[in-house]
């Protein structure tokens, strides 16, 4: 059977913050939010501040977001690359003679 797996969203990891740090046990976050503590103990582990000794979710939000936004950047320069390649290349074989002539 095949499961569907979700990223945290903002609201998530806010609610993670305000719980975790009033105290609350991994295990009752994860039964609030519905998910596995496994993803919620990670989520604290990877974005706890060691200075402040707290979870800070709004950093990780950030994170996912320039990664999202890194990701975007690179694969519309990838398509643009291919797009010119092709065109050069069937500029290169003749095929666009045909249907737009060069006067």
């Amino acid at each position: 059977m095949k499961k569907n797996y979700a990223h945290l969203n903002p609201d998530d990891r806010d609610r993670i913050a305000v719980m975790y740090n009033k105290g609350t046990s991994i295990s009752d976050i994860a039964r609030e939010l519905g998910r596995n503590k496994g993803t919620i103990s990670r989520e604290i582990d990877r974005n706890s501040s060691l200075e402040y000794d707290c979870y800070l979710g709004n950093r990780t939000q950030q994170r996912a977001q320039a990664c999202e936004q890194k990701t975007r950047t690179i694969i519309t320069g990838c398509v643009m690359k291919m797009f010119v390649h092709m065109f050069f290349h069937i500029l290169r074989l003749g095929g666009l003679q045909n249907k737009y002539p060069v006067e």
